[in-house]
């Protein structure tokens, strides 16, 4: 995982860019997500498939208290995705908490997340 950044030293942008979920593994208590991201700095609507997205590849790892509802056999769209720090809380293992506060259809806990630009210039029709 060499290619990897981790998120507390490299988070170069807002979590709530986050527009849609690609892919999800669940892998014992690992997790892995691929996501597209869109930053709404400069958009009137968001998310905006006429603008390009970028695929980002997360690791969550030593996840719990995982769950996740989703009614959608595609993309499933993320409205108010956050990743909150919670490592100054004293709680062994947990360090982040990763929720969809808008829609309440992901969260879980987890110890470390690591991450990756996959791809750039992402069309989504």
């Amino acid at each position: 995982m060499k290619s990897y950044k981790t998120i507390t030293k490299d988070l170069e942008w807002n979590p709530s860019g986050l527009a849609f979920i690609k892919t999800l593994i669940w892998n014992c208590s690992n997790l892995i997500i691929v996501m597209y991201y869109q930053n709404r700095d400069h958009l009137t609507m968001w998310p905006n498939t006429d603008v390009k997205f970028v695929e980002i590849e997360f690791h969550f790892l030593d996840v719990t208290a995982f769950r996740f509802n989703s009614n959608n056999d595609n993309l499933h769209q993320l409205t108010g995705f956050d990743i909150l720090d919670k490592s100054n809380e004293g709680l062994e293992g947990i360090n982040f908490h990763v929720l969809d506060y808008e829609n309440d259809t992901i969260e879980f806990y987890c110890d470390d997340i690591l991450f990756k630009v996959k791809s750039e210039n992402i069309r989504i029709s």
